[in-house]
């Protein structure tokens, strides 16, 4: 059964290009695991909101799995730590 998931991120002041090149590769690993990103937005203005929304699709729990635990994506995790300031991760449901 597939998964959809909302993921709400908040970066960092002045890491915004670390960020982005962050995200462009875990994205690119999560493709190899059959991830879909559906929708990748920003913000328009300065504010408390998450930085960027995602919406990402994998197959199943298990190639959601193998994402989380490739060894390539472990290997980015000091450009997260150094760019990431909160990451929020909600199940849904696509309903349109």
């Amino acid at each position: 059964m597939a998964i959809t998931l909302c993921v709400l991120l908040w970066v960092k002041d002045g890491q915004e290009e670390l960020f982005e090149s962050y995200e462009d590769k875990a994205l690119e690993i999560a493709t190899r695991h059959g991830g879909i990103t559906v929708s990748r937005v920003r913000r328009t203005e300065g504010s408390e909101a998450p930085y960027e929304v995602q919406i990402l699709q994998f197959p199943s729990d298990a190639s959601l799995k193998e994402f989380m635990d490739d060894p390539a994506r472990s290997e980015l995790s000091e450009m997260r730590e150094r760019s990431i300031a909160k990451t929020e991760v909600i199940r849904v449901n696509q309903i349109a």
